[in-house]
């Protein structure tokens, strides 16, 4: 049987074997990192990685930035708090209409006496100033 590079890894996830590690962040994630995190959503892996090294001399090294940088993506997808989005709204004249139905409340339609069941239709132009 000869096995090929992609067979291979297909092999070692079947039985499990590499892929994982301990997370070498464990320890400071949520004592340390998280409430920095929460006071200034703004930072990124680097500058923490920086945070790390001096106050762990020699722990963190410089290879864990990338795990890092995915943590902090993580937490900020499900933690941070949502950003205002704004999209700019170019309206030239006549070139967009607006249109809405609607019924009166407590108004009855009456032709020859007889309820009229209706239905209003306002469309006006999307430019105005």
């Amino acid at each position: 049987m000869i096995l090929n590079i992609a067979s291979i890894k297909i092999l070692k996830l079947k039985i499990g074997i590499g892929g994982t590690r301990k997370n070498p962040l464990e320890p400071v994630w949520g004592s340390e990192l998280v409430p920095l995190l929460e006071e200034s959503p703004t930072l990124l892996g680097p500058t923490l990685l920086d945070y790390l090294q001096n106050n762990h001399t020699g722990k963190y090294p410089d290879s864990i930035l990338r795990t890092l940088q995915h943590r902090v993506r993580e937490w900020k997808g499900k933690y941070s708090k949502e950003k205002e989005v704004m999209f700019k709204q170019i309206h030239e004249p006549g070139a967009l209409g607006l249109s809405d139905f609607t019924t009166l409340k407590g108004i009855t339609v009456t032709i020859r006496g007889k309820i009229f069941k209706y239905i209003l239709y306002h469309s006006r132009l999307a430019f105005s100033r």
